[in-house]
């Protein structure tokens, strides 16, 4: 199956021949990968919902209850069930920090700052490149390249690091809208890709880690597909 990766933010009309609840519903012609809505796995109780496919735009708001927050009111995650919407949720439930609005996932590696939701303080983002010397975090967000409009990564994509193993040399990724399978594992990470250390660098492969082959001409456009991670500084 040919690995799909949008994720898309909005709705672009002329990016698609289907119209909102078609791209979002299990019909004949256009299989969902996973029904629409339906639970692909959890990490520390922050659940991910399937999109159907790529190019499902449902335009609903999700929010988090600011009672389950200790908060006074709810908090916007995004638009369900995409990427984006996801890597805020895990923050604000895991870090309680929020970050802004984007129009496409790759926009976050520009992004200067996050904020804390109980006090509005402002929390530095640093971001590493791909190939850098500073090794990814669990918590930092891996963010995809937005390529052209006629590729698998037209809006970027993002993800973030729940456990990485540099023995090993693998990192774990919790996620929505990658490719809306279930999970590898259903109660940790959607998938385990390659973390390479050679030359003082830190490499990341979008390649699942078990079928990783160093040899294979294709690697290093894999590594090319991530921008790097970013971590809030707190």
């Amino acid at each position: 199956m040919k690995r799909i990766l949008f994720c898309y933010l909005l709705f672009f009309a002329n990016l698609s021949a289907f119209s909102i609840p078609d791209a979002c519903k299990n019909t004949a012609e256009h299989k969902c990968i996973t029904n629409y809505g339906e639970k692909l796995g959890e990490n520390n109780g922050v659940e991910a919902y399937s999109n159907c496919r790529s190019l499902c735009v449902n335009p609903e708001p999700n929010n988090l209850s600011g009672k389950t927050l200790a908060l006074n009111k709810d908090v916007y995650t995004g638009i369900k069930w995409q990427c984006v919407e996801f890597a805020r949720r895990w923050w604000i439930r895991q870090k309680g920090i929020t970050f802004g609005s984007v129009e496409t996932a790759n926009e976050i590696f520009d992004l200067n700052h996050a904020e804390k939701l109980n006090s509005k303080e402002k929390v530095i983002l640093k971001k590493e490149k791909n190939f850098s010397n500073i090794i990814p975090k669990v918590g930092n967000l891996i963010i995809y390249k937005k390529l052209a409009m006629d590729s698998d990564l037209p809006f970027g994509h993002v993800a973030v690091v729940v456990n990485l193993d540099t023995t090993k040399g693998y990192l774990d990724l919790a996620e929505s809208n990658y490719n809306n399978e279930k999970w590898e594992d259903p109660n940790k990470y959607s998938r385990r890709i390659k973390l390479e250390q050679k030359d003082n660098k830190y490499i990341l492969y979008d390649i699942d880690y078990a079928k990783f082959d160093p040899s294979k001409k294709d690697n290093q456009a894999k590594a090319e597909l991530i921008l790097g991670w970013v971590n809030p500084e707190i």
